[in-house]
């Protein structure tokens, strides 16, 4: 019993495990290729814990997407739509904590040619979700292909039952409506459908406002919006994190305490090593007297 006692008081921290929840958290990003950028998605979703990361523009072909998921960390799943064969850019995905557990990939039920899109479904808390990722190419003469497109798209959205989230690279200028071409009739498209973007400062590295968060008008799933700064390295687009107002996944926490030895000063802590420890031990006594003057007089310092 002496030993043990004595074990347990030389043990240099204590940790105390907790439970919490928050709301969840995801991100958007238009990653201009995703082969070489793994460590940085990696990084992403552990620094800004993310439950989801959208991405657009992934520049992957069928055959990379096993490698994509098992070169992420474990705990996240990916899922992807890549780009057309012979096509430059495009590809859509979405990288999940595999801790939402039912995420579920809607089938494409429509045939278009003016944008890729990704759509998923799932439920927490009993709260049903359905996430849409849309990237537009922007190919000139393109233009009126996706209004008409876009619009039957987002008829067929109408009819789901689920609260319901559109983001992704449009390319289309929200800040400036009237020097980008079409860009009022996509946003008139918004408003018959009763839907508005939350994004309201620019994305893109030309200043402008491409990378979009939509919802109805009426909802208040999403909220603090915000985005981090462009790092020319990793894309021309910022990141943009935001939180749903539905609460993530049960979390656990380590709270551990420990001595900061770094801020010791070393010739006080010699002198009263020197002055206190040294003459207990000169003594004499048990060592379990010894463990003891060891633990009351490191703690003083």
């Amino acid at each position: 019993k002496k030993e043990s006692h004595g074990e347990h008081r030389l043990r240099p921290f204590k940790k105390r495990v907790t439970l919490s929840r928050r709301p969840l958290k995801c991100g958007l990003l238009n990653i201009r290729s995703i082969r070489n950028k793994l460590c940085f998605i990696a990084e992403t979703l552990t620094e800004h814990n993310l439950d989801i990361l959208c991405l657009t523009e992934t520049w992957l072909l069928s055959s990379d997407v096993a490698v994509v998921g098992a070169a992420l960390p474990p705990s996240y799943s990916f899922h992807h739509v890549p780009r057309p064969m012979g096509v430059r850019g495009g590809g859509v995905g979405l990288v999940h904590s595999r801790a939402l557990g039912n995420v579920r990939v809607v089938p494409n039920h429509m045939d278009v040619s003016s944008f890729e899109v990704l759509e998923i479904t799932y439920s927490l808390h009993s709260q049903n979700i359905r996430m849409v990722v849309v990237y537009r190419p922007g190919h000139p003469g393109t233009d009126s292909v996706f209004i008409e497109e876009f619009g039957r798209y987002l008829e067929y959205l109408s009819g789901c039952q689920e609260r319901l989230l559109v983001c992704g690279d449009f390319n289309y200028w929200l800040d400036s409506p009237s020097l980008k071409p079409y860009t009022g009739d996509f946003l008139s498209l918004l408003d018959m459908n009763n839907l508005f973007n939350h994004v309201q400062k620019p994305t893109h590295i030309s200043g402008h406002i491409l990378d979009l968060l939509i919802t109805s008008v009426d909802t208040d799933l999403l909220n603090c919006v915000e985005l981090s700064p462009i790092d020319g390295r990793i894309s021309d687009h910022a990141l943009v994190t935001f939180e749903l107002d539905i609460m993530g996944p049960a979390t656990y926490s380590r709270t551990i305490r420990f001595r900061n030895y770094r801020r010791l000063n070393e010739r006080e802590a010699v002198s009263f090593i020197e002055g206190h420890l040294l003459s207990e031990v000169a003594e004499g006594g048990t060592a379990e007297r010894r463990v003891d003057s060891y633990n009351r007089g490191f703690s003083l310092l």
